[in-house]
C-alpha cells in the first residue's frame, strides 16, 4: 500500500515532465521556425541577387545592340580613322557575320567566306588602314590598350610554358584587351583578314597576330605585313566587319 505522501510525490513528478516536454516541443518549434524564416529569408536573398544578375546581363545586351552614334549595333565608332568596326571577332551564322561577345568567333575561314559573310550582313571587310587605326588610335600605340606589352592581356601565347594549352577564346573573354573606343581582341585570338592585296592580287592582307604569337607578333602594325591566298582555311585566321559611317 502507498502512502498518500508517495502518490503526491508521483503526481508532482508527472508534472514536471510534463511541463519539461511541453518546454521542449515549444522550443523546438521555435527553433524549426527560426530555421523556415531564415531559409526564406536566403531563399529571397538569393531570387533578389539572381534577378539583379539578369537585369545586369540583359542591360548589357541591350546596350551592345543599341546603335552608337554614327555606327550600327555592335560596332564601335572610330572618329579619326572615320570607320565603323565590329567591337567583337566574327562568327558566320546562316552564312552571315555575327559579332557578339562570349562566343567562339569563326576562325577557319577563308578570306573569300569571310568577305561574303561580312557582305551578307550589310558590312564590308575592313582595309588594312582602318584595322590599324583602330587598334593604333590616333596617338599611334602599339597595342590596343597602350605601347607596353602585357602578357597575359589578350590572349597570346607570351609567358605560356611549351605544354600549355594554346587556344581560341570565346570574344571577349579578356576584359582587359580592348581599346579606348570598346574593341576587343585586336591582339591575340585570331588572325583577322582585311580587304587589301598585294602588289600581285595573289594574296589578302592578315593583321592582329594570334593565340600562337606574343610580343612583337601581336602589335597593331606589323614591321613585315602578312598576306595569305584568299581560298586558304587555316585554323586561327578568322575576321571582323567594318562599315562607312552614317
Amino acid at each position: 500500500m502507498r502512502e498518500h505522501g508517495e502518490e503526491s510525490v508521483n503526481a508532482a513528478s508527472t508534472s514536471a515532465v510534463n511541463a519539461s516536454a511541453a518546454s521542449t516541443s515549444a522550443a523546438s518549434t521555435s527553433a524549426a521556425n527560426a530555421n523556415a524564416a531564415n531559409a526564406n529569408a536566403a531563399n529571397a536573398n538569393a531570387a533578389n541577387a539572381n534577378a539583379a544578375n539578369a537585369n545586369a546581363a540583359n542591360a548589357n545586351a541591350d546596350a551592345e545592340e543599341a546603335r552608337v552614334g554614327p555606327c550600327p549595333a555592335r560596332m564601335a565608332h572610330v572618329a579619326h580613322a572615320n570607320v565603323c568596326i565590329d567591337r567583337h571577332e566574327a562568327r558566320i551564322e546562316d552564312g552571315r557575320a555575327v559579332s557578339r561577345a562570349d562566343v567562339l568567333p569563326s576562325a577557319i575561314t577563308s578570306w573569300e567566306r569571310a568577305r561574303a559573310a561580312c557582305e551578307a550582313a550589310g558590312h564590308r571587310l575592313c582595309t588594312v588602314a582602318e584595322w590599324q587605326g583602330a587598334c593604333a588610335g590616333e596617338a599611334g600605340r602599339a597595342y590596343p590598350y597602350g605601347e607596353e606589352y602585357e602578357p597575359g592581356r589578350c590572349n597570346t601565347a607570351e609567358g605560356l610554358g611549351p605544354s600549355e594549352p594554346k587556344a581560341l577564346e570565346p570574344t571577349g573573354r579578356r576584359a582587359r584587351c580592348v581599346t579606348p573606343e570598346g574593341v576587343f581582341d585586336l591582339s591575340g585570338n585570331a588572325y583577322e583578314w582585311m580587304a587589301d592585296a598585294d602588289s600581285t592580287g595573289m594574296t589578302r592582307a592578315l593583321g592582329g597576330g594570334g593565340f600562337s604569337v606574343g610580343g612583337d607578333e601581336a602589335v597593331c602594325v606589323r614591321r613585315s605585313p602578312l598576306w595569305q591566298p584568299p581560298d586558304q582555311e587555316l585554323d586561327g585566321i578568322g575576321f571582323r566587319c567594318c562599315a562607312d559611317p552614317s
